[in-house]
């Protein structure tokens, strides 16, 4: 569910009694505390990061009416280390890395993404899995892109499984 406010491009004051009005409906009439996620976060200036930490003041006395999730690259973490915004990190929960995926993990993680898609019979053969992990190295985002780029281009070729060497001919078209 998205917060709904409308945007109010009077003052900024207004801008912040809309969003806690908001949070505390959703606190008050449905019971629920609503998370609110910002992905690509290392993206946001400075002054956004501050705007996050009046938001969780909202009731934090009383009751924690909303909690935040921060999602982003390593500039971010280095941003929070900055002292100017102190105020921000000392309410931060949690504060971790995405770290890469070892060889049976990535094998695992495809395996998972496969049955998310509705099958427990991977397309991919052991070898094309294998040189999956070889490429990206455990990295999520590059072992999705590879895999599906891989899936494609032995779908567009009308085979059902994926090979090695189609995950060489995707990575050298990605990666040049």
């Amino acid at each position: 569910m998205a917060l709904s406010v409308k945007p109010i491009f009077r003052n900024y004051p207004t801008l912040i009694r809309s969003i806690e009005a908001r949070l505390r409906s959703g606190y008050e009439d449905q019971g629920i505390r609503q998370v609110i996620i910002f992905d690509d976060a290392h993206e946001m200036r400075v002054e956004v990061l501050r705007l996050l930490r009046l938001m969780t003041n909202f009731e934090m006395d009383s009751r924690l009416l909303v909690s935040i999730v921060l999602s982003g690259q390593l500039p971010l973490k280095k941003r929070l280390m900055d002292p100017d915004l102190e105020d921000v990190r000392q309410r931060l929960v949690h504060c971790g890395d995405l770290r890469l995926l070892g060889r049976e993990e990535a094998l695992a993680y495809l395996d998972h993404r496969i049955k998310i898609a509705g099958t427990n019979i991977s397309p991919f053969t052991k070898a094309a899995a294998e040189a999956l992990f070889e490429v990206t190295r455990g990295n999520m985002r590059g072992l999705d892109k590879l895999a599906s780029a891989s899936l494609d281009l032995a779908i567009s070729q009308k085979r059902d499984a994926v090979d090695q060497g189609d995950v060489a001919a995707v990575r050298a078209k990605l990666w040049m």
